[in-house]
């Protein structure tokens, strides 16, 4: 195992190196700001956002432990202190025609329902959504605004589906309760959950995805719905490739056309990713 040693443990080591202040500041590598996913609907929290993090701890020779920075900092702020955080436009965002989210937001501040006429003169797409561990944090967000739209009788999504994965359900299966009450209050269409270590054979979102290929596909192409994935690298270039191998099975496409296929889901805004290393 590599000692991995930071640089204030390699001083610690050596009290006799004495390095001038400014020097010091030189060799410190700059502290790049930490993205986190808003995992709360401003429609449904307008002055206050929620993020969904995992700490980052692991053991290092010698008894040590490493911390990761940002989430660590942030769970140890106590009442009353300060961090310096900013909130930047996201790629994530719920396919909506204008007069449906101006009707919203005024249902909102208004706490009324907007006429009917406008709620049944919009249509929107079915959604897929796809999104491990704390990859969810986005969908909790789309969770809450698709209750929030049927609570306000505004126009809502045919059908909602959301594929999450964890690695055990008793201690990784995060906002359960609300997942789960989306469902049986008919907010979420679906909830497909994949527990990778509950079970002897490694389960995954993407297994579930194989296994409702074809219904995958035919909210893709014939009815034009939109697919959201939020995680890390790897599982977002396996997602991809899943959904490229559903399209030459049930799609009859060829390799080629499947992948240029998903290329066109891109650009036509129906494929959105937000991926990690």
């Amino acid at each position: 195992m590599r000692d991995e040693m930071s640089l204030r443990e390699v001083l610690e080591a050596l009290p006799g190196v004495r390095i001038p202040w400014l020097d010091f500041l030189e060799l410190c590598p700059k502290i790049q700001p930490r993205f986190y996913t808003i995992s709360s609907s401003s429609l449904v929290q307008p002055k206050q956002v929620a993020i969904t993090v995992s700490l980052s701890t692991h053991r290092k020779p010698r008894g040590r432990v490493y911390k990761g920075l940002a989430t660590n900092f942030l769970c140890g702020l106590q009442l009353k202190e300060q961090a310096c955080v900013f909130v930047r436009c996201s790629t994530f965002r719920l396919p909506k025609p204008k007069r449906v989210f101006a009707a919203a937001a005024a249902a909102g501040s208004a706490n009324n329902n907007p006429s009917s006429g406008l709620a049944s003169s919009a249509t929107l797409p079915p959604v897929i959504m796809v999104g491990p561990g704390t990859g969810v944090a986005p969908f909790r967000a789309f969770v809450q605004e698709f209750a929030f739209l049927a609570s306000r009788s505004l126009p809502v999504f045919p059908s909602t589906h959301l594929f999450f994965g964890c690695r055990h359900r008793a201690t990784d299966y995060i906002y359960r309760d609300e997942l789960e009450a989306a469902v049986q209050a008919g907010s979420l269409s679906n909830l497909h959950c994949a527990f990778s270590r509950d079970t002897e054979q490694k389960v995954y979102v993407q297994s579930h995805l194989k296994e409702n290929a074809e219904l995958v596909y035919q909210l893709l192409s014939a009815q034009k719905g939109v697919m959201f994935v939020c995680g890390g690298t790897i599982m977002g270039r396996q997602v991809k490739e899943c959904v490229q191998n559903i399209a030459m099975q049930h799609g009859n496409l060829t390799q080629q056309a499947a992948h240029e296929w998903i290329k066109r889901l891109q650009t036509e805004g129906r494929w959105i990713a937000e991926l990690w290393s």
